[in-house]
């Protein structure tokens, strides 16, 4: 009976040992995925080059903000040169990143796919319904909306970004405003590009939807 009992605590001992050599060795796993996935972190926010261009963007921005806020002669104009400086600085900081082989978030793919089926998209119409659908680029349909508003084309127009919807007794300047912060929108994420305006021209209903595409 001593006998049995010494090995049966024997056996047991041995099969803690066993388990507990197993533990360790998952540890160092984890921990060697941990330290992987810091040093590519580390790689890309280490990176002088990078972080020039990042900070170039920040400086952008923030003008953009001021002219936006100061609203002085000519600040649309300004402001939208700033904007292509803000794209050209974005297409500057994706180009790094594929170089160098940094993961771009997934986000920017989704709105880089966006922006490129917008501008390949050709327009559309729909006879039976007395609709046209057209892509134009941000800046260019700036003075589009301003002609619609000015002949007085639709009875309502209704922009999608800011869920606003306008009659033909609002004022030009306020349907402005409202796309200008639609357009904004468009601007605040890191990595945009040159966002582009997908327009739907309903002729029966005398309804313009505008929605941008960032």
């Amino acid at each position: 009976m001593a006998k049995s009992k010494k090995k049966a605590s024997s056996k047991k001992s041995a099969s803690k040992k066993k388990v507990s050599s197993k533990k360790p060795a998952l540890k160092k796993k984890v921990s060697l995925k941990k330290s992987s996935t810091k040093k590519a972190i580390g790689k890309k926010s280490d990176d002088q080059e990078y972080k020039a261009l990042y900070q170039k963007i920040y400086r952008r921005k923030k003008l953009k903000q001021e002219i936006s806020k100061s609203k002085k002669k000519g600040w649309k104009a300004k402001r939208s040169k700033v904007y292509k400086e803000i794209v050209g600085l974005n297409k500057e900081i994706m180009a790094l990143c594929k170089r160098k082989k940094y993961k771009i978030p997934e986000s920017i793919k989704l709105r880089k796919k966006a922006v490129k089926q917008a501008r390949k998209g050709e327009t559309k119409y729909f006879p039976k319904e007395g609709r046209k659908i057209k892509c134009a680029n941000i800046w260019e349909f700036e003075e589009v909306l301003a002609g619609f508003l000015k002949e007085k084309k639709f009875k309502t127009i209704f922009i999608k970004d800011v869920n606003k919807k306008f009659n033909k007794s609002t004022p030009p300047s306020t349907v402005l405003y409202w796309y200008d912060k639609a357009r904004d929108k468009a601007y605040e994420y890191q990595f945009a590009g040159t966002p582009q305006v997908c327009y739907e021209e309903d002729t029966k209903k005398s309804i313009l939807t505008i929605e941008i595409t960032s």
